[in-house]
Parts: C-alpha cells; sequence; structure tokens
C-alpha cells in the first residue's frame, strides 16, 4: 500500500474513531465491563466519550482533498446541518444531561426532542459530521460521514437493549410512540 496514505493524520484519526465507537459497543453491551467503566471517574468516563466525537468534527479540518466545485450553497448546507446538530445537542442535553450515557437516571425522558427520536445525540452527531464535511468542503470526512451513521446506528441498537433490560415496558410504550432510532421519518 502507498506509505504517504498511512502517514494521512486523517486516516489516523478515523482508525482511532472507529476503535472508539467499537470499544464503546463492547462496553456498553457487556454489563461487567460497563459497571467497571461506571466505576471509573467521571472525568475519564467524559473523556472517553469526547474521545468518540471530536475526531468527527476534527477531520474535516484537516487537509484533503475537496469534492466538486467549491459552491456556496454547499457551504450553507453544511453550515445549516451543524446548526441543526448544535440545536438538537442543546435541547436533548437540556432534557437529560451532559454525556447522558454517564449520568444516572431515575427516570425515562421522552419528551421534548427525545419525543422525535430516541437518540437525538447521536443524530447531531450524524449532522456534525456531513455539516462539517460540506461546510469545509472536505472529501475524506465526507466519505467518512456514512460510516458515522453506521457506527452510531449500531451503537444506539446496542444501547437500546440495555435501556429495555432497565426500563422494560416503560422504553417498549415509549418505542411504539417514537418509531425512529436515530433520524426522523427514515430509521
Amino acid at each position: 500500500m502507498n506509505s504517504q496514505l498511512f502517514q494521512n493524520p486523517v486516516l489516523w484519526l478515523i482508525i482511532f474513531d472507529i476503535m472508539a465507537i467499537l470499544s464503546s459497543c463492547y462496553v456498553i453491551s457487556n454489563p461487567g465491563v460497563k459497571s467497571r467503566f461506571f466505576a471509573l471517574p467521571v472525568i475519564i468516563q467524559k473523556l472517553y466519550v469526547i474521545l468518540m466525537v471530536g475526531p468527527v468534527l476534527i477531520i474535516p479540518l484537516l487537509s484533503q482533498p475537496g469534492f466538486l466545485p467549491n459552491f456556496k450553497a454547499i457551504a450553507i448546507a453544511g453550515a445549516l446541518l451543524c446548526a441543526s446538530a448544535v440545536l438538537i445537542w442543546i435541547l436533548a442535553f437540556l432534557k437529560i444531561g451532559f454525556i447522558p450515557s454517564i449520568k444516572t437516571r431515575a427516570s425515562l425522558i421522552t419528551g421534548g426532542v427525545y419525543g422525535l427520536v430516541r437518540n437525538p445525540i447521536y443524530l447531531g452527531i450524524v449532522l456534525a459530521a456531513f455539516g462539517t464535511a460540506l461546510l469545509f468542503h472536505a472529501m475524506y470526512a465526507l466519505m467518512y460521514a456514512p460510516v458515522i451513521t453506521l457506527l452510531f446506528s449500531i451503537l444506539s441498537v446496542i444501547e437500546e437493549k440495555g435501556l429495555l433490560e432497565e426500563y422494560k415496558s416503560e422504553y417498549r410504550e415509549y418505542m411504539s410512540r417514537v418509531q425512529y432510532r436515530l433520524i426522523p421519518f427514515l430509521f
């Protein structure tokens, strides 16, 4: 393989991000590992979550080829997606708290943006992945955005299994009321 490819920081950041998200899937799906993770200091838990999301926002800023002509309309669409992501994050965090997988919840949150989609924070990550790629005209980031969508879809499926165990019929009822797991009107 081309040695220049392996010297590209974008490639390494993508590999790092995929490993972080997949390891999160492992942690969430294994109760013993999950309980040991939650026994770690909260700052370490928060850093771990930031390590999963940070690369998604950093990758478009790194040097990489652009795509198609650099039309202002593409940048505007990217900015609108980014603004939507931030709005969704704010609305979700106001309901559930910062880095919700860490926060112990006494009751199931189903209102606000959680009434539209069951995983709005992941939706925000997906929108930010596509938005920053378009905004910064970043080809590799744009190619990685569907991978991010797939990875966070998998993570949401695993996470929801745990929520079904924790909240039982209450979560089943929520799932029947809010049909979309990640992307409104699609999935």
